[in-house]
Parts: C-alpha cells; sequence; structure tokens
C-alpha cells in the first residue's frame, strides 16, 4: 500500500496576520487544530494501517505533520523532495525551508542517512508539476522495492498530493513515459480527481506484475476533528 496524506491546517489558514511579521513565510507551522489532525492521523493509522516507512516533503508543515504520525508508529523521517511544494514562481532563498540537519534538531525522528531520491525542483506549471510527480514516483518505487518494503507514507501537499497520486496510477499501470501533453485538461493522466484535505489519507494498493492500482481511500477525512479541511482543486480539473 502507498498512503498519500496532506499536511495538517497551517497557521496562515486561521491567523492571516501570521505571515506579516514571520521571518520565513513560505514555511509556516502548523495551526494547534493542524498539530491535533496530524495526531488524528496518527492515531488512525497505528490501528488501522501497516506503514512501515514515512516519507516527507522538507517544508516544515510537512515534517511536522510526519512527526505526530511517526511518533504514533514509532518510526523515523526520511525526507524526501520528489515531495516537494509547488511553486510557479521562484522564491527567495531567505524563505526555503530548513536544511535537513536544522529540521533534525526540531524533530529528532528525521533520518540524516537517507539521502533524498529527487532533486530540488525548479518554478513549474500545472502540467510540469505532474510530470516531476510521476518521475519522483517512477524513481522512489525502485527505492521501495529494495530498500524499504513493506507499507509506505507520503507526507506532502495539496496540488503535489493530487498529482502524486495521479503519477502512481500511471506508472503502476505501466507507463513508460510522460509528456506535459499528458496532462492537460482531458489528458490522460488527468482522468481521477484525488481530495486533497488536510490530513486527508489516499491509500492505493499497487499490483506492479498485474499492472494495476486500486484506490482504496480517496481523501478520507472520516476519522478527523472538524468539518472544514481546506481542500484544493487545480483549476484546470474543474472542467472533469
Amino acid at each position: 500500500n502507498i498512503y498519500v496524506t496532506r499536511h495538517g491546517e497551517r497557521i496562515d489558514f486561521v491567523d492571516p496576520e501570521w505571515r506579516n511579521t514571520a521571518e520565513r513565510p513560505t514555511d509556516p507551522t502548523l495551526s494547534p487544530r493542524g498539530e491535533l489532525l496530524a495526531e488524528e492521523l496518527g492515531k488512525y493509522l497505528k490501528k488501522h494501517g501497516n506503514v512501515k516507512h514515512i516519507f516527507s516533503s522538507p517544508w516544515t508543515r510537512c515534517v511536522q505533520t510526519a512527526d505526530k504520525v511517526a511518533e504514533a508508529l514509532d518510526l523515523p523521517i526520511k525526507i524526501e523532495y520528489g515531495l516537494y511544494e509547488w511553486f510557479l514562481v521562484a522564491i527567495d532563498e531567505k524563505c526555503r525551508h530548513y536544511s535537513n540537519e536544522k529540521l533534525k534538531e526540531l524533530f529528532p525522528r528525521v533520518d540524516l542517512e537517507y539521502k533524498t531520491k529527487n532533486s530540488y525542483p525548479p518554478p513549474e506549471t500545472d502540467a510540469q508539476l505532474h510530470v516531476r510527480a510521476i518521475n519522483a514516483i517512477k524513481t522512489l518505487s525502485k527505492t521501495l522495492e529494495k530498500e524499504y518494503p513493506g507499507d509506505v507514507l507520503f507526507v506532502t501537499h495539496a496540488a503535489p498530493k493530487i498529482a502524486l497520486c495521479r503519477g502512481v496510477l500511471l506508472h503502476y499501470s505501466g507507463v513508460e513515459s510522460v509528456s506535459e501533453e499528458d496532462f492537460q485538461p482531458g489528458g490522460r493522466g488527468r482522468t481521477v480527481n484525488f481530495n486533497s484535505g488536510v490530513c486527508s489519507l489516499t491509500q492505493l494498493k499497487v499490483f506492479p506484475s498485474e499492472k494495476k492500482t486500486q484506490i482504496l481511500k480517496n481523501g478520507d477525512v472520516s476519522f478527523l476533528s472538524g468539518t472544514d479541511f481546506f481542500s484544493y482543486v487545480f483549476p484546470s480539473d474543474r472542467v472533469i
């Protein structure tokens, strides 16, 4: 099983003034409710899942979410750039995420021995994000098979969560290569919409030898408290 989740509720979702005084406004922490949702996700996976490995985007909100789950499951956190946030334009260097060493100081479960299998992405269009996502899945699948067998959890962001789930469907169906054209409205890479609320859980059961994937959960939030999960939809998906 490949589980994919989005980070918990961000502090700037509930405190619009936070960005005005933040030193690193592109790297918000979780809100108190965001921490609660991450804890609920961890409790759910402990009871109902069998996750053996946790991979996280390097942005604080993701690592903070992963840390709550890792605490519940007693697992390390592997920082993976294939799960990186989507940026349409370049961001200021001083606003970039923390280094792995700094993340380790903040979240001791971060595994410094693990080295990301994907590189830092440049600014991307919607279609380029999707191509990056399936390439990340292709790269990670080789690593998972050889070094990290068993169920995995990817902790990422709203748009990348959708793109990564689509990447899993394409990769494990036997698609060898893709282009940006595949991810234009109506393209073969956009045939499924995935829910992407905060801490929502998508579960994909892959059958590599049969070249198929079952969607067992699509953005499930039934185990989370509250009602507003800030789900995201790509503008180009609204025509699906």
